[in-house]
């Protein structure tokens, strides 16, 4: 039962500290375990905050390795535009990303950037089977598009009608070409294309028309483009634009100069972005916000920008009317302090205006990013109670983006797109779809690959940072990347920010803890003091020896990014 014996026949051959040279594989010691190690894979926070649902970590990993086409083909199993992601998208992932705890998040953005402007993709080699099915989507906003680019994917024949002269709704004519060049975006509209996605522009859609064309399906996906109009005194007339319009005569040229003082009224994205577009165009730039700094909806990294290019801030004023001369021009703008009241069911401070305080702001040209809302859909439904599986009382038409979307970016909109693809193939394949299934745990995201493949995703909770081991990852520094000089900056739409080296890409890949996916590292099976892990002969992971396994848990606490998990015994 023991073994053979292991016998010493003087003291000069007795090791010089205490070692084993038998076996102990006579002794299962197993049976004193109350848990289990298991190999697991398990969600990285970063995607439960990804809205596009990118496969972050699959990514980074392919980076790692030098393989950045494999990585662009990765993220375009999600994402069909990961250049343009990679530039205005405001990575909530970053913000979930455990290496924030330690010392700065990865720059998952950055690199989705450089994989899309580095990578080599040819629609070609996926492979799609025509399904005889047609989709007419009307907007071609980064919604419409998404859902063009997966439908197609499933083999649908899909056309998308756009009411401007060019394609890419938000992205071309909402986001100044400082944030988002045109040319990076025509790159990847050009993809779309090349699958053969029919884009008809200057082509707004009328029901009799596509009913006509006997589509089998129809997509709305026309964005927020209602102006919530203040209603301020004076309002109408020369000198005030709607943000949005603004924006968009400026990347047509129609709006090439700006002279005097500019008061921006709002607090969003739109609101910074004609700030930093007037600022270019010769302007004296104010933005006015009705609450404080900590409540702008805008994004951080904007405001920040946008006062180092000498872009100025008020808060908590209250618009109350516009000022003219006698010839009908603007002077100026009236605003009433403000103060934050109690708090509203939306979680904010309303706000109260003191109308007896108000005093002028000067202002030659005003331009009003007070918000937009859903407008009208192109003809009337009703949309269905559950947003999520983008239905209306139409059977044969859904809805996606902002038209049913409260958080208003880039990439929620693509996560929209995806839902809608889906929902859409459901209807048209007569099957029920399970969104439970494809949803990416706790987070916003959809799998598509999970949807096409029928793939099981994890389940369970997520890695946080008190699951990393730390002691395996040193401190690396977040590289920098260079930035267009502040005087150039007042004078040029050239883009801001730079992209990553090849060298600064795989450092910044390297800084990842690929958190909840196991990277065969072999400290379970080093660290084992029952030498009960063994690799698994093809290579794909590691077995358990059950019988001598006691469950101590080493394997766990060293593994560097909590892919193993204790699970309890039952009988």
């Amino acid at each position: 039962m023991l073994g053979e014996l292991i016998q010493f026949h003087s003291l000069s051959e007795l090791p010089d500290s205490q070692v084993t040279f038998g076996t102990t594989l006579w002794n299962p010691t197993g049976t004193w375990r109350s848990v289990k190690p298991v190999h697991v894979s398990r969600f990285s926070p970063c995607m439960l905050g990804c809205p596009a649902g990118n496969p972050i970590e699959t990514f980074i990993r392919q980076v790692e390795e030098g393989d950045v086409d494999g990585a662009l083909a990765s993220i375009r199993e999600e994402n069909p535009f990961p250049s343009v992601c990679g530039r205005v998208c405001f990575h909530p992932c970053e913000q979930m990303c455990n290496r924030g705890s330690m010392d700065s998040p990865v720059g998952i953005h950055r690199l989705e950037r450089w994989i899309g402007d580095r990578g080599h993709w040819d629609p070609g080699m996926v492979e799609i089977t025509p399904n005889g099915k047609t989709v007419a989507i009307i907007g071609s906003g980064p919604s419409g598009l998404a859902a063009a680019y997966h439908l197609r994917r499933m083999g649908y024949a899909v056309t998308v009608f756009e009411k401007d002269r060019e394609p890419g709704g938000l992205l071309r004519y909402g986001i100044p070409a400082y944030r988002l060049p045109k040319n990076v975006l025509d790159r990847e509209i050009k993809t779309l294309r090349e699958m053969d996605i029919t884009l008809l522009t200057q082509k707004p859609p009328w029901q009799e028309d596509l009913i006509a064309q006997g589509f089998d399906a129809i997509l709305f996906a026309v964005g927020a483009q209602r102006f919530r109009d203040p209603g301020l005194r004076n309002q109408d007339g020369e000198g005030v634009w709607q943000a949005l319009t603004f924006l968009k005569g400026v990347v047509e040229g129609k709006i090439s100069k700006i002279k005097g003082k500019v008061v921006v009224v709002g607090g969003g994205n739109a609101a910074v972005d004609s700030a930093r577009s007037a600022l270019r165009l010769g302007g004296d730039v104010s933005v006015v916000y009705r609450r404080t700094e900590e409540d702008m909806p805008a994004f951080a990294e904007e405001i920040l920008d946008a006062r180092k290019e000498g872009v100025a801030f008020t808060f908590q004023a209250a618009p109350q009317a516009i000022s003219r001369d006698k010839e009908g021009r603007v002077t100026g703008v009236m605003f009433a302090p403000t103060r934050e009241g109690k708090l509203d069911a939306s979680g904010r401070h309303k706000v109260i205006v003191d109308s007896d305080k108000s005093f002028t702001v000067a202002a030659d040209t005003v331009i009003l990013a007070t918000g937009e809302d859903p407008g009208d859909l192109p003809w009337p439904v009703a949309l269905k109670e559950d947003a999520a599986l983008c239905g209306t009382d139409h059977s044969h038409i859904f809805v996606a983006g902002d038209v049913i979307g409260r958080q208003r970016t880039v990439a929620y909109a693509i996560g929209w797109g995806k839902r809608a693809a889906v929902a859409i193939d459901g209807y048209l394949q007569k099957k029920k779809v399970d969104f439970s299934r494809i949803e990416i745990p706790n987070g916003a995201g959809i799998s598509m690959r999970a949807y096409r493949e029928g793939l099981t995703l994890p389940e369970g909770d997520t890695v946080p940072f008190e699951e990393v081991n730390d002691f395996y990852f040193p401190e690396v520094k977040s590289p920098k990347t260079k930035t267009l000089p502040l005087p150039e900056r007042k004078t040029t739409f050239r883009e801001v920010v730079g992209g990553l080296t090849r060298t600064q890409a795989a450092k910044e890949a390297s800084r990842c803890f690929h958190c909840g996916d196991c990277v065969m590292c072999d400290n379970c099976l080093i660290f084992c003091p029952d030498i009960a892990i063994t690799r698994k002969g093809d290579g794909t992971g590691y077995e358990v020896d059950l019988d001598h396994c006691k469950g101590c848990g080493i394997c766990a606490r060293e593994c560097p990014r909590g892919a193993i998990v204790m699970v309890e015994e039952r009988l």
